[in-house]
């Protein structure tokens, strides 16, 4: 990609985030896009557009501090521009305000932007784009609700970036509706647009058995679990079993706790209830790092559970445990283990065949548990030109030191230069920090999330065919972990799909679609701009000289067939047509139904006269359609320049195609001069679309003069709706 404002080689050009980005730049849109598949790219390809084009200032909010600093080093690293600012809370609001007046990017909390407004330090009237990262997040109080409050959508744009957008249409539509969102841009990695930039992840599954010197040690927490939820099964609170869930544990000790919240007077068996969940909840524990992790990871979980047991203010269910004549023979078995899981030796061996395979590679050994990774770290530094390095996050519990923020940059510094060549890492490292592509990605364990697996799975085959192993101990946890997680990325795409498809007809949804943008860098179609009226080249213009197009070939020129033999009369309709059509009389409108007028249009002049005439209107989200005059019809109003545009670059048809998806009986209205104009090109050509679009797609396409003459037109639809409705046609 190449453009004054991006440094050059720095941003791979892909059809997705072209086509996603182009959307970004005509409305205010949502970007929904799965982990790992470059959201903070579209942003940027937006944001170098807007400023080229429109100037201004960007605000571009994350919800914390290192998301915020991650971004701000992101933007200056991948643009030109010098002129970025970083507002926390750390900033003294005097300097905040001065930051705010000299700069052109503004990367914030969102409470610090909030908090300014409220204090009138400055204001957003000069802002160009505002881009909301985690947009999921803005409902409620939350300081993105209090931001675009203030913010004016007309001469605003939003950008909206979330992988999590909500389970329902109405989740996502209650947030466009907050940040003033006219679009969605909603990608799976399964889509036409999307599929040619997945480098295939080649993921194969590690089995290993448990070890007998854990058999006996397994059996004696299972014994204690056993005791724990035979006093939960008694008041059925769970079944009655030794391998019960996580899930069914946490759900008892919900009804606990409420039962306690809503009795004056609460039962004794009540508090034993409590105790035994609080008990059980540590015996799973103990049973997972038993079986998946080994002895020494289990010892250090149990000397934290002994020491917490005895010190001041201990819960009834630590005592209670650990003074379990069972619990202390399980402990003293635990320690006198000396063998490491068969997880470790298969990692070791994993490791040493990919570096033999390729001296200079980078690996990332992704741990679940901080105690495994130190033990992992310290086992390959043993093995010759391997060099680990334990990766965590920035809190310290006891004697184990997290790493400041300015560690960790140091470290994956180290890792880039090779330095380090292996990174042992916790769940810090699956998002929110710049870490390089790598050869090969082991998970230590799996884990039941599918947001975190494809983000550990994403560490790799970015630039290229990647490798991952999960390490999974045989009838286990492990194992169903493995499933479940495959299990919820599955039902999370189909879900992407399913949202996209039911969110058709309340607001502007985009489709993956191939042309106009790039493949393996390979320049698609005719029209890249982004913007139609830039005072310069756009983004996706620069450096097309570069590039040879070819002009697409002639289509061949239409002959006139010989006319065929004459059609048989159609049948007569076994139903009574409708009335015939008479003038519209505007006193029927009273009882003619409500016009939801999307609100993009809602301050327009139309708007205004269709109150005048007497219609009843409502301001609704913005969908396919700027006017719904019932379930049945939709009207997309298209000035004359927008639909020939529309025509050039082909997206015509696909507007006919949402409004068809959304309502039965679609019109476009065309508004402001002759369809086909002389000096338009070929008049032929633009019929024929037409005719394509009324007899393919069964879209009626309206010309009008003006406004006034739309919203007759409008009126006359809207009292023939009417009159269908009463007659019990519509």
């Amino acid at each position: 990609m190449e453009h004054p404002l991006v440094r050059p080689g720095k941003v791979e050009a892909r059809a997705y985030q072209i086509n996603i980005a182009r959307a970004c730049v005509e409305r205010s849109t949502m970007v929904v896009l799965p982990t790992g598949m470059g959201k903070t790219i579209v942003a940027l390809l937006v944001i170098a557009d807007i400023l080229s084009g429109k100037g201004g200032k960007v605000l571009f909010m994350a919800p914390t501090k290192p998301l915020v600093e991650q971004h701000a080093a992101f933007v200056r690293n991948m643009t030109t521009i010098e002129d970025v600012t970083v507002l926390t809370g750390e900033v003294s609001p005097e300097d905040r305000e001065l930051e705010w007046r000299e700069s052109r990017i503004i990367v914030s909390t969102p409470q610090v932007i909030a908090n300014d407004l409220r204090h009138a330090r400055y204001d957003l009237d000069d802002v160009a784009l505002i881009v909301y990262d985690e947009a999921h997040r803005s409902v409620g109080n939350y300081a993105y609700v209090h931001v675009a409050a203030a913010q004016e959508p007309m001469s605003t744009l939003s950008l909206g970036m979330t992988a999590s957008p909500g389970t329902t249409a109405a989740d996502i539509l209650e947030v466009c509706d907050t940040l003033h969102i006219e679009g969605v841009e909603i990608r799976s990695p399964e889509d036409v647009d999307v599929k040619p930039y997945m480098h295939d992840i080649n993921v194969h599954r590690v089995f290993v058995d448990v070890p007998t010197h854990m058999v006996p040690i397994i059996a004696d927490l299972r014994k204690l679990m056993g005791h724990a939820t035979s006093k939960l099964a008694a008041l059925g609170l769970v079944r009655r079993s030794d391998q019960i869930t996580m899930r069914e544990l946490l759900a008892a000790q919900k009804k606990i706790s409420a039962q306690l919240s809503n009795t004056a007077k609460p039962p004794p068996q009540l508090y034993h209830a409590a105790t035994a969940a609080a008990q059980a909840m540590k015996i799973g524990h103990a049973q997972e790092l038993a079986e998946t992790q080994g002895a020494k990871v289990l010892t250090s979980y149990l000397g934290r559970l002994e020491e917490e047991a005895q010190g001041k203010g201990a819960s009834r269910a630590s005592k209670g445990l650990v003074n379990d004549p069972v619990y202390k023979r399980m402990a003293k078995r635990t320690r006198a283990v000396q063998e490491d899981h068969p997880k470790a030796e298969a990692l070791e061996r994993i490791v040493r065949a990919q570096f033999e395979q390729g001296p200079d590679s980078r690996i990332i050994v992704f741990c679940h548990y901080r105690d495994n990774a130190e033990l992992v770290a310290t086992r390959l530094s043993t093995i010759e030109g391997i060099h680990p390095v334990r990766f965590v996050g920035q809190a310290t519990r006891g004697e184990d030191k997290g790493l400041s923020q300015k560690e960790q940059i140091g470290l994956i510094e180290d890792f880039k230069k090779g330095v380090y060549n292996v990174l042992v890492a916790t769940s810090v490292a699956e998002e929110g920090l710049d870490i390089p592509s790598t050869d090969l990605v082991i998970f230590y364990e799996p884990i039941p999330s599918e947001i975190r697996t494809i983000q550990r799975r994403g560490r790799t085959g970015r630039a290229r065919s990647g490798e991952v192993r999960i390490l999974v101990t045989r009838g286990t946890r492990d194992e169903a972990y493995t499933y479940s997680a495959k299990s919820k990325e599955d039902k999370m795409h189909r879900e992407l799909d399913r949202l996209r498809k039911k969110l058709r007809g309340s607001i502007q949804v985009g489709e993956p679609a191939i042309q106009p943008g790039f493949i393996d860098g390979e320049r698609v179609g005719s029209d890249l701009g982004l913007g139609a009226s830039m005072g310069q080249p756009d983004l996706f213009s620069f450096g097309s000289d570069q590039v040879p197009t070819e002009a697409p070939p002639e289509k061949a020129p239409l002959v006139e067939e010989a006319p065929g033999p004459e059609r048989p009369p159609l049948p007569a309709p076994d139903v009574r047509p409708p009335d015939p059509v008479g003038s519209p009389d505007l006193h029927s409108l009273e009882g003619a139904g409500v016009v939801h007028i999307a609100a993009r249009e809602a301050d327009d002049w139309l708007a205004g006269r269709l109150k005048e005439l007497g219609v009843n209107t409502r301001k609704g989200p913005d969908g396919v359609a700027d006017y719904r005059l019932s379930q049945w019809v939709g009207v997309r109003r298209l000035r004359t320049d927008e639909f020939h545009k529309m025509l050039e670059d082909n997206t015509i048809i696909q507007l006919a195609r949402d409004l068809k998806d959304a309502f039965p009986k679609p019109v476009i209205v065309v508004e402001g001069g002759s369809l086909a104009p002389e000096g338009r090109g070929n008049a032929r050509k633009v019929w024929a679309a037409i005719a394509s679009i009324q007899s393919d797609w069964e879209v009626a396409v309206m010309n009008t003069t003006d406004a006034r003459e739309t919203a007759d037109v409008l009126v006359a639809l809207l009292l023939r709706e009417a009159a269908l409705a009463r007659q019990g046609i519509a």
